[in-house]
């Protein structure tokens, strides 16, 4: 576990990890403890919570008060409801009723007046985030597809007013906060052509770069806003941190996967030879999202590589129990 990537004009390395699974499955446990599709913090006690995934760490902070408890930070959330608006019950679920490629669990964040709750903590991670995927959870989709008592439809009533909501992120990559941010829209209604207007309901990919290792914060930012800030329901869900892979094992084969050829011409054919469902995500090694497949076991397929630039490429394989990184060459 010496031996860092280095991209030479070598074919081909396979790289296992365990750390770097940036899924959330590893809390289903927790999930089951407190008998929850979701944890919020304690019910009925203040404080701060903390939760970790392979390589990050959350915190949630939960307040109580005569009207109840309330939330801010990070939840945990594997609820699969897509339409019901109920704050009590689903503030904590994603608009496409699962997680990212059929994951079971994923993270919800609500906007905290607290800085120290809106942010991301790595450890273990040298060489750099990639990316994760983002999306918007039911509650703040159903606001800005038909408003609410307190937000307005997106559009307006004739639908050109130039609406959105973004997310803005910064981070620290070796304790030094790096100049450039990420911008991701969750919603753009901005273009003159009201066709091109959309609000994010499903999984997409953020790039972060591979900029940053040692944190992140964020912010939203949206155009309706009132005289206590946003308007818009101050949610949104990720789910799948995918990390630079620092460690790589003198694997050459893989019985379960296949990748050929490689180097790569017109084509790429990848092939699941596993007895489990396979999804297979190829970037670049700037971190751009390239391709994303799911694969059924024993299944294969073609994917077509003739506009993708010259240079190298990475694909992570990651079933359920484990991800394999692999290096292409175009």
């Amino acid at each position: 576990m010496s031996k860092k990537i280095t991209f030479f004009f070598v074919a081909f390395f396979a790289i296992k990890t365990s750390f770097a699974q940036g899924s959330f499955e590893n809390l289903t446990a927790k999930l089951d403890s407190v008998g929850k599709d979701y944890f919020k913090g304690v019910p009925g006690v203040a404080g701060t919570t903390a939760f970790a995934t392979f390589g990050a760490t959350f915190l949630n902070r939960n307040d109580t008060s005569a009207f109840g408890d309330y939330w801010s930070g990070w939840s945990i959330s594997r609820l699969k409801d897509s339409i019901s608006v109920a704050y009590d019950t689903n503030d904590c679920a994603a608009i496409p009723a699962e997680g990212h490629s059929a994951s079971s669990v994923y993270a919800t964040a609500f906007i905290s007046l607290d800085a120290d709750l809106n942010k991301i903590r790595f450890q273990n991670v040298q060489l750099g985030v990639m990316g994760f995927f983002i999306t918007n959870s039911t509650i703040a989709y159903k606001s800005m597809l038909n408003g609410d008592g307190f937000a307005k439809k997106f559009g307006g009533v004739s639908g050109n007013d130039p609406d959105y909501l973004r997310i803005i992120i910064r981070g620290w990559n070796n304790g030094v906060l790096q100049p450039d941010s990420v911008v991701f829209y969750l919603a753009d209604f901005r273009d003159t052509n009201n066709a091109n207007d959309y609000i994010v309901n499903d999984w997409r990919y953020v790039n972060l770069g591979s900029q940053f290792n040692d944190s992140i914060t964020y912010r939203l930012e949206s155009s309706d806003n009132g005289g206590f800030g946003m308007n818009t329901p101050a949610y949104f869900c990720i789910d799948d941190i995918i990390y630079l892979p620092e460690n790589v094992h003198d694997i050459t084969t893989n019985p379960a996967i296949a990748l050929y050829p490689n180097p790569v011409c017109d084509q790429l054919m990848i092939a699941n030879k596993s007895d489990e469902k396979t999804s297979f995500t190829i970037l670049t090694q700037q971190g751009a999202l390239v391709k994303q497949v799911m694969l059924e076991a024993q299944q294969q397929m073609k994917v077509d590589a003739k506009s993708w630039s010259s240079g190298i490429y990475i694909v992570r394989a990651k079933t359920a129990t484990a991800e394999y990184y692999y290096k292409l060459v175009r």
